[in-house]
């Protein structure tokens, strides 16, 4: 699940989000591990009402990055086939596409957009040509999973720290759900 939160940014509504990629488990101990990997992420929101400079628009905003997270993590044995993992750090991602569409207009609180109406704009997320995000995400995460034999299933969690465009005040918050299998 992926959204923008920030100053500007009202009614904001929850986007579905993925992540698909390989991750590294790097024991220091029998306990204390260091994770790190590559993933494919899908980031934004389904509708965020945004002011800025006395404009409103409404927005779909859909970011995919390249992610490479660092956590620090802690292996609690259960029994001898399973574990908990619970895991905490910074990550670093970089925009490598997305599309954003707009729909701006005088709205109240009750209103819903037609997303099918000529009056929408779609372009581009990153870019001056665009929304004009900042390709450059970072921020921190956390995470719990259980791990039996070669099978995890846990949930995520991301905080975005830097500030996605000039004009907005927007930041990512993210979870995810993950599934996965230990070579």
């Amino acid at each position: 699940m992926g959204n923008l939160i920030g100053d500007n940014m009202i009614s904001p509504q929850i986007k579905l989000a993925y992540k698909f990629g390989f991750a590294l488990d790097c024991p220091l101990s029998k306990v204390w591990a260091l994770q790190t990997g590559l993933f494919f992420v899908s980031k934004g929101t389904n509708h965020t009402i945004v002011e800025v400079d006395g404009y409103s628009a409404q927005a779909q905003v859909n970011a995919l990055y390249m992610e490479l997270p660092l956590m620090a993590a802690v292996h609690f044995t259960i029994d001898r086939n399973t574990k908990i993992i619970v895991s905490a750090g910074p990550y670093s991602a970089w925009g490598v596409g997305g599309k954003t569409k707009a729909l701006g207009y005088s709205w109240s609180s009750s209103s819903k957009p037609d997303w099918n109406s000529r009056n929408v704009i779609e372009m581009n997320t990153f870019g001056e040509d665009g929304l004009d995000l900042r390709r450059f995400d970072y921020g921190v995460g956390a995470g719990i999973a259980v791990e039996y034999r070669h099978y995890i299933i846990g949930i995520d969690g991301q905080l975005g720290l830097s500030k996605l465009q000039t004009d907005l005040d927007a930041k990512h918050l993210t979870g995810f759900v993950t599934v996965g299998y230990k070579f």
